[in-house]
């Protein structure tokens, strides 16, 4: 153990538990006066000799005072069991962990280094007899040897307006987790997939009729497993719905369940006894309001509108899991940025979790269409003046200065070559994955080389406003052609003719406008679409969007970004409700509304749908999210 942790572990041991809850108290007001002095940081902890990714760092306020450790704050939820409380507080975190009914929650004192959010964990760490040390840049805890005692199951009641079908009834249930003592667990997650499987997002719609019906969940704790408490119990496969398989060693245990498709497993603690209970619940959503940091603020809860489709037998409402964050851009800290999935090329895709974490993003979500074949791009992402992307076919779109000024309506542009000799050529897109016959443009901000898309296309290089070489390239081959510095990159589909009037040496320029003109203003875009709302108003018109009907009226998950009256930026996820789908467009834009927003625009959705905090998707499990090709990242300054 390093000496410094050394004082951290003496100052632990003098303290009661009275003192403890005091000094958690007067610590975080220490803390938020005096300026933090970090003395070592990293990116890995050791639970009981299993490793985890997960943020941490060691600081101390003043030489008076003890060190201190935080762990990243939403880590702390998922790898070790504390539940995240409400506050209008961004520096005091209420935490549930094992706490008994008639006593209030502890509070953790929080703050920001780099784009996580850390909570003090040192006197709880004393509460649950926690052993801290840190070796190099890794974080090691060990906790007393602790023991489940007893496991029991037994059904749920479900409500009136919960009509769960006969054959779905005996899922609802309880996990009731009897322990010797209070432990770390770790937030129920989707089994690991069998090697031999190829990865590919798992399901998570109920009516998707090619998808199993159970998938297998785990939950891990920081206890040993006494065997009579699993003798009970079947394994899945005799019983898939009531049976419960383990693992378990001295350190820790591993129970795996099954959990219907769109279902979740909701955890509690309770103390005297000390338990953990695990509810199997189609209504999984619980209400949670957290200022995550001045001018963010996370937000999750059900959102009742009117049924769009009403029966004899359906109720008058329908409720949506909805999960939302609110960024208030009045607050100088914060700013937007798109975010892609590569850096140096427009072709390709990564989860929004990895995308987000490479970018330093403080919160993101998933943004644009993209094609799943070609990778490519299928809309405007404009970042920092440059245009990595063109619109296509009057779609909606959300741009924004670095002021903080939001604007979100259906957007076009155009660009003309036009020759010394006054002759005009349209350019049917700039830097796009949307192909069509006629003439498009790519420059460096695509990437270093364009591959051909169709089985016929010639390549017109531009230099200095004059075109200097011809290539030609066909498939199979499919030749990459460099695209150097500043130069432009004239790609001719299916017209041979335009190739034969812009010979070598034909002088050009571009001209280019958008419409609404007061786009050209915006350095920051991004589109996708269709338009919910403006003025407070529905606006939908998928048609003249180029979206199909059916686009329009599939229920689905979705993602939306919004903006209230007052200026502050919605990042929308809505889920399936309890035993259904998702929205159509239209609830979705009834959701925003109930959400305050006067201005709305759909995003990507489905498999696509993401949204990101501090490190963490706060919506879904990683195992469902598929990969995205870009989104839009909230940030603040290096250090908060």
């Amino acid at each position: 153990m390093f000496p410094s942790f050394g004082r951290l572990t003496q100052y632990i041991a003098i303290c009661t538990a009275l003192s403890v809850l005091f000094s958690v108290e007067n610590s975080s007001s220490r803390a938020s006066q005096s300026p933090l002095k970090i003395i070592r940081q990293g990116s890995l902890i050791e639970l009981n000799n299993q490793e985890a990714d997960l943020a941490w760092v060691q600081w101390q306020s003043t030489e008076a005072e003890p060190l201190r450790v935080g762990i990243r704050d939403l880590g702390l939820m998922r790898l070790l069991g504390l539940d995240l409380l409400d506050t209008d507080d961004s520096t005091q975190q209420p935490v549930e962990w094992f706490s008994s009914t008639n006593s209030s929650p502890l509070t953790l004192f929080a703050f920001h280094h780099s784009p996580n959010r850390y909570l003090d964990v040192t006197a709880i760490a004393q509460k649950g007899q926690w052993d801290l040390s840190i070796v190099g840049t890794r974080l090691k805890i060990v906790t007393p040897p602790a023991t489940i005692k007893a496991i029991q199951q037994r059904p749920l009641s479900p409500p009136a307006d919960l009509p769960i079908s006969p054959e779905l009834l005996r899922a609802y249930r309880i996990l009731q987790i009897e322990l010797d003592q209070r432990v770390l667990w770790e937030h129920p997650q989707i089994a690991p997939q069998p090697a031999t499987i190829t990865p590919k997002p798992l399901p998570d719609d109920p009516n998707s009729p090619s998808i199993p019906a159970l998938i297998p969940w785990t939950i891990r704790l920081a206890a040993q497993l006494d065997p009579a408490a699993i003798a009970p119990f079947s394994s899945l496969w005799d019983n898939p719905l009531g049976g419960l398989e383990q693992e378990s060693d001295r350190h820790q245990t591993t129970l795996k369940f099954n959990v219907p498709v769109g279902w979740r497993p909701v955890v509690s603690t309770l103390s005297h006894p000390n338990r953990l209970n695990i509810e199997i619940r189609p209504d999984f959503l619980g209400e949670r309001n957290i200022l995550w940091m001045p001018g963010l603020r996370w937000r999750q809860q059900y959102i009742e509108i009117p049924n769009s489709q009403p029966t004899a037998s359906s109720l008058p409402n329908q409720h949506f899991p909805v999960f939302w964050l609110e960024i208030d851009l009045t607050q100088p800290q914060l700013s937007l940025d798109p975010i892609l999935s590569r850096n140096t090329s427009r072709v390709g895709l990564a989860p929004l979790l990895k995308t987000a974490a490479r970018s330093q993003a403080l919160a993101a979500i998933n943004g644009g269409f993209f094609n799943r074949n070609t990778l490519f791009p299928l809309g405007a992402i404009r970042r920092q003046g440059r245009w990595l992307s063109s619109p296509i076919l009057n779609r909606g779109a959300i741009g924004w200065t670095d002021q903080g000024e939001i604007d979100l309506d259906r957007l076009t542009r155009f660009e003309t070559l036009i020759t010394a000799t006054g002759d005009r050529f349209p350019i049917q897109h700039l830097n796009s994955g949307y192909v069509e016959a006629g003439i498009s443009r790519y420059t460096s901000d695509w990437a270093s080389t364009y591959v051909p898309v169709l089985d016929r296309e010639w390549a017109m290089i531009t230099r200095n406003h004059r075109i200097i070489e011809h290539l030609f390239r066909e498939r199979p081959v499919k030749l990459p052609v460099p695209i150097s510095g500043d130069d432009s990159l004239l790609v001719v589909r299916n017209n041979t003719e335009k190739v034969t009037q812009l010979p070598v040496g034909t002088e050009v320029k571009i001209e280019s406008q958008t419409e609404p003109p007061i786009w050209e203003t915006y350095p920051q875009i991004l589109a996708a679409g269709p338009l919910l709302l403006k003025s407070g108003e529905i606006v939908l018109d998928a048609p003249s969007e180029r979206f199909s009907e059916a686009f329009s009226t599939q229920q689905a998950i979705r993602s939306a970004v919004g903006r209230t009256p007052d200026n502050k930026l919605l990042l929308v996820a809505v889920h399936n409700r309890p035993l259904g789908s998702g929205p159509n467009l239209t609830e979705l834009a009834q959701i925003l509304q109930k959400l305050g927003a006067v201005e709305a625009l759909n995003l990507d959705g489905g498999s696509s749908t993401s949204l990101y905090l501090g490190g963490e998707l706060i919506d879904r499990p990683p195992q469902t999210a598929a990969p995205i090709h870009n989104g839009l990242g909230v940030f603040g300054p290096p250090e908060i």
